[in-house]
């Protein structure tokens, strides 16, 4: 079986990430420490405390971490197993930080980034 992709909108706050995968509706795969800022958010990350966020890191049921603006962000480490069965992500960074890690998690191949410049 042929494995998926794992796509990657990274740029700061306001250039279009959001707008970019509104017609890829899925489960979030992302963590968060900040808050929520309205109901749409909850359909792309999960929201967490850095208590819980801590906990899941250590436990690695979180992976990709990186912190920006004093917040915590990382993502599920089941994207692993849904590219592993064929299934393709595609999720919003803000940081080019946790590329590497996730190019180590579910294969360099499969990982596809695309960087919003302002």
């Amino acid at each position: 079986m042929a494995k998926g992709t794992l796509e990657l909108l990274c740029g700061p706050s306001g250039v279009g990430k959001s707008t970019n995968l509104k017609s890829k509706i899925q489960e979030p795969f992302t963590y968060s420490t900040r808050e929520p800022r309205n109901d749409k958010d909850a359909k792309t990350k999960r929201f967490i405390t850095p208590t819980e966020f801590d906990k899941l890191e250590h436990d690695g049921e979180i992976v990709g971490t990186h912190n920006y603006l004093g917040e915590k962000y990382g993502f599920s480490s089941e994207i692993s197993d849904v590219i592993n069965r064929g299934g393709n992500i595609s999720e919003q960074i803000v940081s080019v930080a946790p590329i590497n890690e996730l190019r180590r998690v579910v294969g360099r191949e499969n990982v596809h980034t695309t960087l919003f410049l302002t």
